[in-house]
């Protein structure tokens, strides 16, 4: 039986994968989803063009989703004013809210962020807008 390129290549590729199970690395985009934040800090996991989707925090928020409207500031690594369109997830960031106790869910006032996942995109990962279904 002779040894081609293609049986070579999946030969590597068995050998990576086995290197990654063993060695417990993770693949691009799950890098943070294990992170434990405190304070005023939160992994965004996902976003809308109306809101983003925050997980492994500490924030007094009543959901994962912050809504956000126009006046919401989000600023990247580089300190630079960007808005939801460029924003990458996920990611971790600072995040600032406001709260009115009769709405289901918070707002988001400003995000900073100050970490990205080795797979951050600037795609939706829900490109409808959010809407909070009847209960």
């Amino acid at each position: 039986m002779a040894i081609t390129g293609r049986k070579i290549r999946k030969l590597l590729f068995l050998v990576a994968g086995a290197g990654l199970l063993l060695t417990g690395a993770q693949a691009p985009g799950e890098l943070l989803v294990e992170e434990n934040l405190s304070g005023d800090m939160a992994v965004v996991t996902g976003k809308a063009p109306n809101c983003i989707i925050i997980t492994s925090h500490s924030l007094n928020v009543p959901s994962k989703y912050l809504l956000h409207s126009d006046h919401a500031r989000f600023i990247d690594i580089d300190g630079k004013v960007r808005n939801i369109k460029q924003l990458k997830v996920p990611c971790i960031a600072k995040i600032k809210f406001y709260h009115n106790e009769t709405t289901p869910d918070a707002e988001l006032r400003s995000l900073t962020v100050t970490k990205y996942d080795d797979g951050a995109s600037s795609a939706y990962t829900m490109p409808e807008p959010f809407v909070r279904q009847p209960e």
